[in-house]
């Protein structure tokens, strides 16, 4: 990581664990979970040395969402832009096309219904590029990527409760939701919206779903590997 994005990073670090411990003390005031507070205090205590292992699996899903959403726009541009231009060209073509008149010395006569076939194209592309933007309007992201980021942050922390305190569990959806919402506000974004319930079924769905299976593999490796660095890391001098 370069100097200046890990200056970038730490300054979204220092703003997650700020947001984290006003929701462990309950001075907030944007938590809408009852058990906010005693659940972020007891994840606070627990995480210990894997905080800042917490902080970069949120920080990563955070912004690798937003530059996936940003590359999604600007498809959807350049497809409006294409779709666009080849409706005009055709309405031009067709509109030219009825504009000639057969001559005998230019050999046969055009094929009948041509200039339709033009209009009709271009209509045919006109709902084509209402869809388009339909498609590109509505977010899609969030779903399969969020539930990838709380599998790996799951399947992370049950290894390292086994490793720090002989006690191995599962983060709670309430922790889920509070870590997700943390990283948020760490963002600049409106928080808030994180439903423990919610992102407990959302999740088991998704492990459940056969063709997660391989991105399931691929975070539950990335948490294997992430703890391994943790626990290897030698020593603060």
């Amino acid at each position: 990581m370069s100097s200046g994005r890990q200056t970038d990073f730490s300054v979204w670090e220092a703003r997650f664990f700020e947001h984290w411990q006003s929701v462990a003390k309950g001075t907030s005031g944007t938590a809408p979970w009852p058990t906010a507070a005693a659940a972020a205090q007891r994840l606070w205590e627990e995480a210990s040395d894997a905080r800042p292992v917490l902080a970069s699996i949120i920080h990563s899903h955070i912004r690798g969402v937003a530059q996936e959403e940003r590359a999604r726009q600007e498809r959807g541009k350049a497809a409006d832009r294409d779709l666009s231009a080849a409706i005009r060209r055709l309405r031009t073509a067709a509109v030219a096309y009825g504009k000639l008149e057969p001559t005998p010395l230019l050999g046969a006569a055009p094929p009948p219904g041509f200039r339709e076939l033009l209009e009709a194209e271009a209509a045919r592309l006109e709902q084509q590029l209402v869809l388009s933007k339909q498609a590109f309007a509505i977010k899609r992201l969030g779903q399969s990527s969020n539930q990838v980021c709380v599998l790996w942050l799951s399947e992370f922390f049950l290894l390292w409760s086994e490793h720090s305190s002989h006690a191995k569990r599962r983060l709670t959806p309430i922790e889920i939701a509070i870590l997700l919402d943390c990283g948020k506000r760490a963002d600049g974004k409106r928080g808030g919206d994180e439903d423990p319930e919610t992102i407990r079924k959302a999740l088991k769905n998704f492990e459940n779903n056969p063709q997660n299976e391989k991105m399931c593999e691929l975070a539950r490796a990335a948490a294997k590997n992430m703890f391994a660095s943790v626990v290897n890391r030698p020593p603060a001098p």
